[in-house]
């Protein structure tokens, strides 16, 4: 079984955005998900978002380096879990 690496969204979705990479409320403020099979060593959190969801990294064997939004006000339980090559968090 393999692993989600991408996120789409059709484009009347009033609920949901994306990058692709990650899935998100409406208004990018709260990330719901990281793409758990997606091979990128590296990702840059929006600048808009201000919570990130429980369990949103969920067993991401890639990520390495994170880098978290300066207007971040929570990060929820386990929102890393298992993330075993995560080295690196720069926050601002």
């Amino acid at each position: 079984m393999s692993a989600l690496t991408q996120f789409t969204v059709a484009s009347g979705n009033t609920a949901f955005s994306t990058d692709s990479r990650a899935l998100f409320d409406k208004n990018k403020t709260l990330l719901k998900a990281y793409a758990q099979g997606n091979t990128s060593t590296t990702y840059t959190i929006p600048s808009t978002v201000t919570e990130i969801e429980y369990d949103a990294f969920w067993t991401n064997k890639y990520l390495k380096k994170i880098t978290l939004p300066a207007g971040l006000t929570a990060i929820n339980n386990n929102a890393f879990y298992n993330c075993d090559g995560l080295a690196s968090i720069v926050i601002p």
